[in-house]
């Protein structure tokens, strides 16, 4: 099948007129010159693209992670990234943003289903640095391949081709890297890499595995539509973390102390306690269907600035919980006790604020 549709591209109908010319013995001197210029245009590559949602730069000329770049894709050439027979994309509105994370190489075309998703699972490691670099939503919401010459791609994509789901309802505000960001980035990027072997073996721990599981919700916030879906993922995060073992009463007052205790480096802890304490209540009413129908048809149950701040908060969390996990502390237990100690102890407080730091902890990875 391969075979006949390359001789189909490369004009079969033009070696008949050829012959009809009476030009039969001259085939190889006439044609094949056009057929070495077409097979050889430009050298076989694969490339992969996967487009960022929500993502968008300012004054930023070049970014790379290692191996992988970032790339501002024109809108005119999304319809063939696709696979679109259309002058303009149907199928990806133009304002989820056109960035792509961008991988090459030149192997063959026959693996490429599972270096897709190969690549898709290393590109996971760049999604999550830039959703805990910054509060706003971005997401990897479908990935694609295209292949040079461009002739590859009429044998290797039939049709429109893309996996995952495409994201077309767009997020206010943007996510915006500017120049002013990119060295936190690099340093970040770098903290990460060098810290690569011990988060591998995160389920390892208790501590890991709540790490993984408030992670993996956090993610998830990320790529929902509805406010109420965002707020179930951040609750099990949250829960994940702060959830004291084997018990189930003053859940509420539990949870939210631990948050106002672990978050209050820049914020009172009381205001940060009387927010959750408020989301969990919120929780209750959703999760056992006691809510007000009204506030949600008005769309005043959850309020967008609500549902930032506490993403904002798990954000944090997750990342200060990561950073005692490369501290050695390994034990949710005694991370929890800490915390209930903290309420009526300044230096416990204090010793968790400063060993969460992570400024002060990207300092120390890449120094060393």
């Amino acid at each position: 099948m391969n075979l006949a549709i390359t001789i189909d591209l490369f004009y079969l109908s033009e070696l008949i007129r050829i012959s009809r010319a009476g030009y039969g013995d001259k085939l190889d001197v006439i044609y094949y010159p056009v057929f070495e210029n077409r097979i050889y245009l430009t050298p076989y590559k694969r490339t992969a693209f996967l487009h960022l949602f929500n993502f968008e730069t300012q004054g930023v000329d070049k970014l790379n992670f290692d191996d992988w770049k970032l790339e501002n894709i024109p809108q005119y050439f999304i319809p063939k990234l696709l696979g679109e027979s259309t002058p303009f994309s149907l199928l990806h509105p133009p304002d989820i943003g056109n960035y792509f994370l961008v991988y090459q190489d030149s192997e063959s075309p026959k693996e490429t289903p599972n270096w897709l998703d190969s690549k898709y699972k290393e590109a996971l490691r760049i999604q999550g640095l830039l959703q805990y670099l910054k509060d706003e939503i971005v997401h990897i919401d479908y990935y694609t391949v295209l292949y040079q010459p461009d002739w590859v791609n009429t044998i290797w994509r039939m049709g429109t081709y893309f996996f995952r789901n495409i994201r077309r309802e767009s997020v206010t505000p943007k996510y915006t890297i500017s120049e002013e960001d990119i060295p936190k980035v690099q340093r970040l990027w770098e903290a990460y890499k060098r810290n690569y072997n011990k988060l591998s073996k995160l389920s390892s721990s208790k501590l890991g595995q709540a790490i993984v599981r408030a992670d993996l919700h956090f993610s998830n916030y990320h790529s929902k539509d509805r406010k109420e879906e965002q707020f179930i993922e951040l609750i099990i995060a949250l829960e994940s973390l702060f959830s004291p073992a084997g018990t189930t009463q003053e859940l509420t007052y539990r949870i939210s102390q631990y948050a106002g205790i672990f978050l209050s480096k820049e914020e009172k802890g009381y205001t940060i306690y009387e927010f959750i304490k408020d989301m969990l209540k919120k929780r209750g009413s959703l999760f056992h269907g006691q809510y007000d129908l009204a506030k949600v048809e008005k769309d005043q149950f959850l309020l967008a600035e609500e549902i930032k701040r506490f993403a904002s908060y798990i954000r944090c969390a997750i990342l200060g919980f990561i950073i005692l996990y490369l501290r050695n502390e390994w034990k949710l237990e005694e991370i929890q006790d800490k915390l209930e100690k903290a309420l009526f102890d300044s230096e416990i407080r204090n010793e968790i604020i400063k060993k969460t730091d992570l400024e002060q902890f990207i300092e120390e990875t890449t120094n060393n």
